[in-house]
């Protein structure tokens, strides 16, 4: 009977796939890939980030998820369960060569704040026009049968008092529309130090970002309820939380992070 590797690289055969398709399409490196193909768990990170890598796989050659989890688990029994990992482990998920997908997220951004500011110029204008028709020059009342001088005629009307004229003129804060990003999102950054970081972060309901970071590379996400973190080489990443430094409850001897909710009620108990 094959091994669990080993209908995996059937299948992918059988359908004319190649393991650089795969690794272009979920951001996992081939040698990640040729070690589940081959059995080989050892070389993995381990614990959640092979199950992710398993389903990932699965679902691009059109493989059950569900169904190919179920067989990664039986061949981790028959195996005598997952081989034990070094603390200091290498996580390099993500080829060399992968393209990111932050330029296009920065683009998006560019082009929100473009909108947001020309709404904002086009609700100056009109408020502007609304509060001149709300205000009409006020008419000096005369008494009857008296007949106005020419100098009395001609006597400009006082301006508003100051007062009034900033009850009348909006203020910038109170009639500039909501940002494209709410004041209480959630934003954390990761920065990796000496050595390459595996990370997994998902925000909100969006599809989980897969992303080896480099000694020196940052990754910043914002969601408006929920983060879901998993991350590792805990012991060289910093994770910023709102602009503070985070403390993240970690496993493996202190090098993975695994599934760590964070939302807008409880961030406040991963800050130092």
């Amino acid at each position: 009977m094959p091994s669990f590797g080993e209908e995996l690289k059937q299948a992918r055969e059988e359908r004319g796939i190649s393991l650089r398709q795969i690794a272009d399409a979920t951001h996992i490196g081939i040698r990640f890939l040729q070690a589940i193909e081959s059995d080989n768990y050892s070389t993995l990170p381990g614990g959640i980030f092979n199950r992710s890598f398993v389903k990932n796989y699965a679902r691009y050659i059109g493989l059950d998820e569900e169904q190919a989890l179920a067989r990664y688990n039986q061949q981790l029994e028959e195996q005598g369960g997952e081989p034990p990992r070094v603390p200091a482990a290498r996580f390099e998920g993500i080829e060399d060569d992968e393209p990111s997908s932050w330029g296009s997220i920065s683009l998006i951004i560019l082009i929100l704040v473009i909108v947001g500011l020309g709404g904002y110029g086009v609700y100056r204008y009109l408020k502007g026009k609304s509060t001149d028709s709300a205000n009409p020059p006020a008419v000096q009342s005369q008494a009857p049968g008296s007949v106005p001088s020419p100098a009395a005629t001609e006597t400009p009307q006082p301006s508003l008092a100051p007062a009034a004229a900033a009850a009348a003129s909006p203020s910038p804060e109170a009639s500039a529309p909501a940002a494209n990003v709410p004041p209480d999102a959630l934003r954390v950054k990761l920065q990796a130090r000496d050595q390459e970081c595996w990370t997994k972060v998902k925000t909100d309901e969006k599809q989980p970002e897969i992303v080896t970071l480099k000694p020196g590379e940052t990754r910043e996400y914002i969601a408006t309820q929920k983060l879901v973190l998993n991350l590792g080489n805990m012991q060289f990443l910093n994770v910023m939380l709102n602009g503070r430094l985070a403390k993240l409850p970690t496993k493996a001897n202190g090098t993975v992070a695994e599934n760590i909710i964070i939302t807008k009620d409880n961030y406040q108990t991963f800050i130092q």
